[in-house]
């Protein structure tokens, strides 16, 4: 009988220890299959303009489940040695929370968007539209781990997913925009997930990348992330 209850106690002790670990939260990182945390950016992440001759893709990015209360994503791109403070690449925001990962150039303008800039002037091309000043910011502990909207949400030319939004960022384009430092002085890019207790987040109606990142951080129950380099 005594053998039998010790059995018995073990078997419970066994159960408990597995229901345990099977519900310990995990650990909320954000990772990309083309970008391997503190390596070098490729070509397809460089800007396309003002000297610089990348393919201006956003890269493919995946991230495990926030925590709980988590109702949507926001995504950024910023370089911290960027002209002025800041300077933010890419804001994407209201990305629902059933979605994890968003593909690769998911951060493109819609085609009716690039016909409108095609038919715009450039600006000059010799001038490199991230400055350089001393870093003054790093959004979170990295190591551990808008304008009016004229993305065509939901449209069979967008690939992000519907209802997801991208505000204006510090090139004043409401899309992504990549890399392009001053020659041989090599920055960095910070690539973030923010998990919002928020569904939605409004316009600001600002044309300010600040206000919008107001906003989302103070939405945020957590954020994580991981850094790239890149220098031309």
């Amino acid at each position: 009988m005594f053998r039998v209850r010790t059995i018995l106690l073990v078997g419970f002790c066994l159960a408990s220890t597995l229901v345990q670990a099977k519900v310990k939260p995990q650990k909320f990182t954000l990772s990309s299959p083309s970008i391997k945390p503190n390596s070098t950016l490729s070509q397809a992440q460089v800007y396309n303009d003002s000297g610089c001759s990348g393919q201006n893709q956003s890269p493919a990015l995946r991230w495990t489940p926030g925590p709980k209360g988590t109702k949507s994503y926001a995504i950024t791109v910023h370089d911290p040695n960027g002209r002025g403070p800041i300077f933010w690449h890419w804001i994407a925001y209201n990305i629902p929370a059933n979605v994890t990962e968003l593909v690769a150039n998911a951060g493109k303008a819609d085609d009716t968007l690039l016909d409108d800039l095609a038919g715009e002037a450039t600006g000059d091309p010799t001038s490199d539209p991230a400055g350089d000043t001393t870093d003054a910011y790093v959004n979170g502990d990295i190591s551990d781990t808008a304008t009016e909207d004229t993305t065509a949400v939901g449209s069979s030319d967008t690939l992000l997913p519907p209802g997801t939004v991208q505000g204006s960022n510090s090139y004043g384009d409401d899309f992504f925009d990549g890399a392009c430092p001053p020659k041989n002085k090599p920055h960095r890019y910070i690539f973030t997930v923010y998990a919002l207790k928020v569904e939605k987040i409004d316009d600001p109606g600002s044309e300010s990348p600040e206000d919008l990142i107001a906003i989302i951080e103070k939405n945020a129950l957590k954020h994580t992330g991981f850094l790239a380099k890149y220098r031309r």
